[in-house]
C-alpha cells in the first residue's frame, strides 16, 4: 500500500476505492496473472467505467506500461503486470477524472505541476513524480 500512502501515512478513500477498481479490472481481465495488449482496453475501461477507448488509445496506454517495466518499448508479444498495470490506470485516471487543464490541447507538465500547487490533484502526486513520467516519455 505505500504507492497509495501521501506524507501523513495515510490512504484516503478515494485512492483505496481506485486500488479496489484496480483488483477488480485485474481479476476480470487479466490472463495467467498478465495483461496483453489485447486485454489492455478491458483492464482500463473496468477502472474507469465512464469511459470508452479506442484501439489508438488503449495500444498508447499500453506501450507506456511496457515503458514502465522495461524502460522502453519492446515487441507486440510482451505482457505487463499489475504494479504497471496500476500506475498507467492510475495516470489515465488522472488525465480523465481530475480533469487537469490544458491550453492548447497538450497536457504540458507545467499544467499539472500548477493543478498540484493547486491542490486540484490528489495529494500523493508529487512533483518529483510528474517529472518522471515525462522523463520516461
Amino acid at each position: 500500500m505505500d504507492i497509495l500512502v501521501n506524507e501523513e501515512g495515510f490512504t484516503n478513500l478515494a485512492d483505496y476505492i481506485f486500488l479496489r477498481r484496480a483488483n477488480f479490472a485485474w481479476g476480470k481481465c487479466s490472463v495467467d496473472n498478465k495483461i496483453s495488449k489485447k486485454n489492455i482496453n478491458c483492464a482500463i475501461t473496468a477502472v474507469v467505467p465512464h469511459r470508452r477507448l479506442i484501439f489508438p488509445e488503449s495500444k498508447e496506454i499500453f506501450d507506456e506500461g511496457l515503458k514502465i517495466k522495461y524502460g522502453k518499448y519492446t515487441d507486440d508479444s510482451a505482457f505487463i503486470g499489475f504494479l504497471e498495470f496500476f500506475e498507467v490506470a492510475r495516470i489515465f485516471h488522472f488525465f480523465e477524472e481530475f480533469e487537469v487543464p490544458f491550453n492548447d490541447g497538450v497536457l504540458q507538465q507545467k499544467d499539472i505541476l500548477r493543478a498540484i500547487d493547486d491542490h486540484a490533484l490528489p495529494n500523493n502526486l508529487t512533483p518529483f513524480i510528474v517529472r518522471a513520467m515525462y522523463e520516461s516519455i
